[in-house]
């Protein structure tokens, strides 16, 4: 079964606060991961908030979505701020370097593949990352519509995967809703994220509606 992230694309302190609050009030939600977008306002235009996360503890574990341009300068207080994974975006550089810098915190790295590459460029890292994470549309904005060749990616990293007897994950974030969680599932994600569709308004009822999509 495909597990579901809620992700806090948060540009406040408050708006990060309201965010955990809610996430920590579901009782739908538990032994899976929170997915926190961080933007620098360089590599995407939308800064977030950068703060101290540990004043708003989530009783779930989470992972951090870099969005920046120099993705060593977070990494430390990632870590301190109790992060379990960490994911950057292919494309930025140094690639190999980050790899280890992030794995040197003992912290899980996944790479982040946008709309308009290639999985052939995911292949030299393949065997050090423990995600790969596919975007369904382009980064930086929530409420966007999903890119339905993703299924295509989807479908051609698990095959990739297999063919090379690997274990990272396939994550698949932005544009995910209860009219395609089921492909994305079908097609070979462990785990989609999910903004904007499950914070706003009811998050178990939102929660519910794609659990009845999947079954």
């Amino acid at each position: 079964m495909i597990q579901i992230l809620p992700a806090i694309l948060a540009t406040t302190e408050e708006e990060y606060k309201e965010a955990v609050s809610k996430i920590n009030s579901s009782d739908e939600l538990s032994g899976g991961m929170v997915h926190v977008d961080v933007a620098d306002g360089i590599y995407v235009n939308s800064k977030t908030f950068w703060g101290d996360f540990s004043k708003y503890p989530l009783q779930l574990e989470k992972e951090a979505h870099l969005m920046v341009s120099e993705p060593t300068s977070f990494v430390t207080r990632l870590s301190l701020y109790k992060f379990k994974r960490v994911l950057f975006h292919l494309g930025v550089g140094k690639e190999d370097h980050i790899i280890e810098i992030i794995k040197q915190r003992h912290l899980e790295v996944g790479l982040v593949l946008n709309p308009e590459m290639w999985l052939d460029q995911l292949k030299p890292y393949l065997e050090k990352i423990d995600v790969v994470l596919l975007m369904g549309v382009h980064p930086g904005k929530q409420g966007q519509d999903f890119i339905p060749e993703t299924l295509d990616k989807i479908k051609d990293c698990a095959r990739l995967r297999k063919d090379n007897a690997l274990s990272f994950k396939i994550g698949v974030d932005g544009g995910v809703s209860p009219d395609n969680i089921k492909s994305i599932m079908e097609t070979g994600a462990d785990y989609a994220v999910v903004g904007s569709r499950l914070l706003n308004g009811d998050i178990n009822e939102n929660l519910e509606s794609f659990w009845e999509a999947i079954l």
